[in-house]
């Protein structure tokens, strides 16, 4: 497992693409503006690469990116929103990044799965553990990767 901040783009784009090199199935987890960064690395890879959005919001400088659609290398997106009942100073760095980045980047709204959380932005771990209409939490899709991409190259 690596660890990469969100400024770090040229960095997660190089990692990516030599972990593809060496075979490592590539599953991508951004949080906050670190899912515009995530979407950087995928759209470098000519592998195929799981993404996870959590809580997303596209950089204010890299709006265009909130536009973009789906990395062709992206096996499947999956979106976990957090929307929560009792707001924080963490929900207001998600509103500035709304109203300054052009807000959740368009890979992530048209994602296969999404997971609606009542958990603050802040939460990273709890929206990585909450569990969306199917029962699935980002860590079970996570779990399941791998035998997706087996799936796909057997069918």
């Amino acid at each position: 497992m690596h660890y990469l901040p969100h400024w770090k783009i040229t960095a997660a784009q190089r990692l990516a693409v030599e972990l593809a090199g060496e075979g490592q199935p590539l599953a991508l987890i951004g949080h906050s503006w670190g899912a515009d960064t995530v979407l950087r690395a995928a759209k470098a890879l000519v592998a195929q690469a799981f993404l996870v959005g959590a809580d997303p919001v596209a950089k204010p400088l890299t709006r265009l990116t909130a536009r973009d659609d789906r990395p062709a290398s992206a096996v499947r997106v999956v979106h976990v929103d957090a929307a929560p009942s009792a707001y924080d100073r963490s929900d207001l760095v998600k509103a500035a990044g709304f109203i300054t980045g052009g807000g959740v980047p368009r890979a992530f709204q048209q994602a296969e799965t999404r997971i609606d959380t009542e958990l603050n932005h802040w939460n990273f771990r709890g929206m990585m553990q909450a569990r969306g209409p199917d029962g699935q939490s980002a860590e079970d899709w996570l779990a399941a990767f791998p035998d997706l991409l087996l799936s796909q190259t057997a069918g």
